[in-house]
């Protein structure tokens, strides 16, 4: 047997041994909590006493025998011969037993030394400690020892006879005192430890045990998983009635317990709750009122049965209610426990759920919705309730909302609630594509709903005419000033509606940002929020549009509930995308297809799928894109607007990847409905520029100038990024002359809009014009912004176009004889530096992407320049080919 870290306390012992061996009788006692070894110890003290030759006499004391007169005396002395006619019973003289042991001990200690050992002294009956406690008074030169453990921190002070050997001043008091972290290292070691991370392992143990040596066996065993809750259970039923007790409930309160409610809830009072709690923290269950660890916050749990767990949880929420603490507190208890139909629990449900959702906690304040309506016993309330967790599961996971919504259709259309929420459900139904529930409620509710019919126009005009409205057709308001008195939905989707009809002005852009400005960050913001956000990005006002979204989206106080990031991300996605970020597009695309992905497609996804696919085009993805573009598509998708995205971003796909056909026609598609919606605005979809390109590749160049020749009624605000598109894509169908001139204007519109990809494809359609006109210098110049641009905007495919097109390879023969001679002459090295110089780049990018010094481009340039015989880089040919893995 090893003991760990009670090397002091077996000296103090050994003391005792050497001292009786000399013919010094001794009474020791080893104090020391449960758990803390003293069994052990005393085990331990009658090996060494035996091979000394000692008598060893044992007894283990049990509460069962405190009341059994002479029990303990009668397990002592079982296997020593009492004399004649003498039994040692019930029934005699406290003296006579006295002389009795006197005697027997007398006769034992005649022939070796006796130890008597007494395990939980405490639990011993009263008349046995009498007269042992008499006889080691008696026995001035008898070789006997009587050690004992006792749990001395139990807190209550001994009985007298008891009190009389503890605190006699001639008693030997041992301590065993909970292990330091350096014993905990070495009992891990002894258990078979590889001494790796022994020293942080041991730390955490310490802390996780308090150092009780018995849990921390347990825990550092092989099967801690199911030894640890076993000996820390044992650990508290030892402890008695009222650690139990005062265990239970704190496991029951968790993080939230504090004394007053404690001791009212152990039935008790503060001091022995107090009591009960100190002796659990000695023992090293607890540390203050937490448990150390959580498996033994989960072990005492789970030694409750479900009903008395249920009870105590009520009477702790009622304690906590009574005591005044927040109702999140109180309904952590409810929801652990279960409804409980009492009108002081309904208040404290609906407090805790708009503390929920104000902290961005959907998945617990549906979990509240769905207590609070168990809870009630007014059926009409129970429906309300209801549908109010169905919309805040929305917010929760919105791919996952469907079956919550599709519960409470039917108490929604049969108006079993109250208009407004009838019309959010609609509207959840409908953004999930489920047009026929969604339209049966909107059918049976006011057709003057101004929002709705505006939600109708502006988000699904397919669906106007099933309801009897003509597409794009609204109320208008004629005095402005009235309009501040609307809600924040209905002004900001008079906004859109405002911009989606080319209606808009100055006037309605303010309207969208003062919504944004007033609107904060509740769940029950976002419905004012995304048409005010499209509104601002359909008026091609970029900048704007992406701070917003930074602020709703990272901003302090946004949302990281999925609902409200997926569709704030999807409009950001596109906002990224349209400023030329494709990469920045592509990564947030893909954060809101995350939230957004389930069984079935929504409205949000169908643009988010879009703007990725699209970028990915732009990238040069097309592997990516066609991956996107090979899911099934709802039908009901190309009733929305997202649909004519989808469109758009499709036919982009098919004019990248060769299929000019396949792309003319989605692009017609998409302006046949935009056409019949009336809201043919091109910051929607550019379907005549797409279609008018992929024209241009079929070969029908008239086709192409009649489509680009009839654009989109302009009235209201200046659209600057769609009117650049127009005027690049004007452009291709015009001679050299004429097409300088419109991509001069476009790349102007262009840089204005802030679009920096639709900026590099001007400049690369301008250096190409430019070549076309003999004029090499320009078109380098033009190709060295376009490439630099297209690097910044990650336009994979747009920059290997431009290296192709202007810079030479090495490695390969240029094009004219006299121009091959001049190159002939150059060194390797002076080759890289010549094709980067004529590509576009400055000595400095050179510098860093050859790793050489600055000093050494110029350098090789002076010297290509006087191979060459010319005079600066713009002399260098424009007509070599790049062999760009080689050069990078």
């Amino acid at each position: 047997m090893f003991l760990v870290g009670r090397e002091a306390v077996l000296k103090q012992l050994d003391s005792v041994l050497e001292r009786v061996t000399q013919g010094v009788p001794s009474v020791a006692v080893v104090n020391g909590a449960i758990g803390m070894g003293k069994t052990s110890v005393l085990r331990f003290l009658e090996e060494c006493a035996a091979g000394r030759g000692f008598t060893v006499l044992h007894a283990a004391c049990t509460p069962g025998e405190r009341d059994s007169d002479y029990a303990v005396l009668c397990r002592l002395f079982r296997d020593v011969p009492p004399p004649p006619d003498e039994p040692l019973g019930v029934g005699h003289h406290a003296l006579t037993a006295v002389r009795q042991v006197s005697d027997r001990l007398t006769r034992l200690a005649a022939r070796h030394p006796v130890l008597i050992t007494l395990d939980d002294i405490e639990h011993a009956d009263t008349e046995s400690l009498r007269c042992l406690h008499l006889v080691m008074q008696s026995a001035v030169r008898l070789p006997v020892a009587l050690v004992c453990t006792h749990d001395w921190r139990l807190g209550t002070r001994p009985a007298h006879p008891l009190a009389s050997l503890l605190y006699d001043p001639e008693v030997l008091c041992a301590a065993l005192d909970p292990l330091p972290v350096g014993a905990v290292a070495d009992l891990i070691g002894r258990q078979g430890g590889d001494g790796r991370g022994t020293e942080r392992r041991a730390a955490e143990l310490h802390a996780l045990t308090g150092g009780n040596p018995w849990l921390v066996r347990a825990l550092a065993g092989a099967d801690a998983d199911r030894e640890f809750p076993r000996v820390l259970l044992e650990c508290v039923r030892r402890l008695g009635g009222a650690a139990v007790g005062t265990a239970r409930a704190l496991a029951v309160l968790g993080e939230d317990a504090d004394p007053r409610v404690l001791s009212r809830l152990t039935d008790s009072g503060p001091h022995a709750a107090e009591q009960a709690r100190r002796r659990l923290s000695e023992a090293g269950v607890l540390d203050g009122l937490r448990f150390r660890h959580e498996a033994a916050a989960a072990a005492v749990l789970a030694d409750m049965t479900r009903d008395e767990e249920v009870r105590l949880r009520h009477r702790a929420a009622l304690l906590m209610y009574q005591s005044g603490k927040p109702a999140t507190v109180i309904a952590r208890q409810l929801l652990a426990a279960g409804p409980l139909a009492q009108d002081w629990t309904l208040p404290v449900l609906e407090n805790a759920v708009r503390h929920t959702l104000d902290r961005n906690q959907a998945a617990l304040a549906v979990r509240y919705l769905d207590l609070l309506g168990a809870s009630h016993t007014d059926v009409a309330r129970q429906r309300t309730v209801r549908a109010r967790a169905a919309v805040v599961d929305w917010l929760r996971a919105p791919a996952e909302s469907i079956p919550r919504l599709k519960a409470v259709r039917e108490l929604a259309r049969d108006g079993r609630m109250a208009d407004d929420l009838r019309w959010t459900i609609a509207e959840l139904l409908l953004w999930n594509l489920q047009f026929e529930d969604g339209l049966d409620i909107v059918e049976r509710l006011a057709p003057e709903h101004t929002s709705g019919r505006l939600l109708i126009a502006t988000t699904y005009p397919g669906l106007a005419a099933r309801l009897g409205q003509p597409a794009a057709e609204v109320p208008h308001a004629h005095d402005i000033a009235a309009m501040v008195a609307w809600p924040a939905e209905l002004r900001a989707r008079h906004a859109l509606m405002d911009v989606l009809t080319r209606c808009a002005d100055q006037h309605t852009i303010a309207r969208a940002e003062q919504v944004l400005q007033d609107s904060g960050f509740s769940p029950a913001s976002l419905v004012g929020i995304v048409p005010a956000l499209l509104a601002l990005v359909y008026a091609d006002l970029l900048g704007p549009a992406a701070a917003w979204c930074g602020r709703f989206l990272d901003g302090d106080g946004s949302h990281e509930m999925s609902g409200w990031q997926a569709v704030i991300g999807s409009i950001s996605a596109l906002v990224s995308f349209r400023e030329g970020h494709l990469d920045v597009a592509v990564k947030e695309a893909e954060a809101a297809l995350a939230h957004l992905e389930g069984a079935e497609w929504n409205e949000s996804f169908g643009l988010a799928l879009a703007t990725l696919a699209e970028a990915h085009t732009a990238i040069g993805s097309h592997e990516a894109a066609a991956e996107l573009f090979a899911r099934p598509v709802p039908a009901a998708l190309f009733e929305t607007r997202s649909g004519l995205h989808y469109l758009h971003a499709r036919g982009r796909h098919h004019l990248a990847t060769g299929r000019p056909q396949q792309a003319l026609d989605d692009f017609l598609a998409c302006g046949e409905r935009m056409i019949q919606w009336r809201i043919d605005t091109p910051s929607v979809a550019l379907w005549r520029e797409g279609a008018a390109e992929a024209s241009l590749a079929l070969g029908r160049r008239r086709h192409a100038a009649e489509l680009i020749a009839r654009p989109a009624v302009c009235r209201g605000l200046e659209l600057v990024r769609s009117r650049g598109i127009r005027l690049r894509c004007q452009a291709a169908v015009h001679g050299p002359q004429e097409r300088l001139q419109l991509l001069e204007q476009a790349l102007h519109a262009l840089q204005q809009s802030g679009d920096r990809y639709q900026t590099a494809q001007t400049l690369a359609d301008l250096s190409e014009t430019y070549r076309s006109l003999g004029d090499n210098p320009k078109a380098r110049a033009a190709a060295r912004r376009a490439r630099r641009i297209a690097e910044s905007c990650h336009a994979d495919k747009l920059c290997h176009t431009l290296i192709s097109a202007y810079v030479p390879s090495v490695h390969q023969a240029p094009s004219t004889t006299t121009e091959g001679d001049r190159f002939g002459k150059l060194s390797d090295s002076e080759r890289r530096v010549a094709i980067l110089a004529a590509q576009g780049y400055t000595n400095r990018e050179i510098s860093d992407k050859l790793h050489i010094t600055v000093s050494t481009v110029e350098q090789h340039l002076t010297r290509t320049y006087r191979k060459m015989q010319i005079k600066n880089r713009d002399e260098l040919p424009a007509n070599f080919h790049i062999d760009a893995a080689r050069i990078r």
